[in-house]
C-alpha cells in the first residue's frame, strides 16, 4: 500500500513549489495516512538531476494532521453545516494555518 501511495504522490512532490497550497495540504494528509512522510521526500529527491526539494513539507504534514480543535473549529459550527461542505471548511482553516505559519 506505501508503494502505492509513493508512486501516486512523487510525481507532484516533483513539482512541490507550483502546487496550490490546497493541494499542498492534501498531499501531506495523504502521505500520513499512508505513513510515508519520511519517505516521500527522499524519493522526490532521487527522482531529479539535481535533487527536488519540498520546502515547508514538515509544516505541510502537522497542519495536515490537526484535528478541528487544533484548528479553533467550534463543534457547534461544524455540525450545523451540511456533511457535504464539512470537509472544505476544515481544508480551508488548515490552509490558513499553513500561509499565517509561512
Amino acid at each position: 500500500m506505501a508503494l502505492m501511495w509513493i508512486c501516486r504522490l512523487h510525481g507532484n512532490g516533483g513539482h512541490w513549489q507550483e502546487l496550490r497550497d490546497a493541494t499542498k495540504i492534501r498531499m501531506a494528509d495523504q502521505a500520513r495516512r499512508a505513513g510515508i512522510i519520511d519517505i516521500l521526500p527522499l524519493v522526490v529527491a532521487g527522482d531529479k538531476p539535481n535533487g527536488g526539494s519540498m520546502p515547508r513539507w514538515e509544516e505541510a504534514v502537522r497542519v495536515a494532521g490537526m484535528s478541528t480543535l487544533q484548528l479553533g473549529i467550534e463543534r457547534s459550527r461544524l455540525e450545523a453545516m451540511p456533511v457535504e461542505k464539512r470537509a472544505d471548511y476544515v481544508l480551508q482553516k488548515r490552509i490558513v494555518c499553513f500561509r499565517r505559519e509561512g
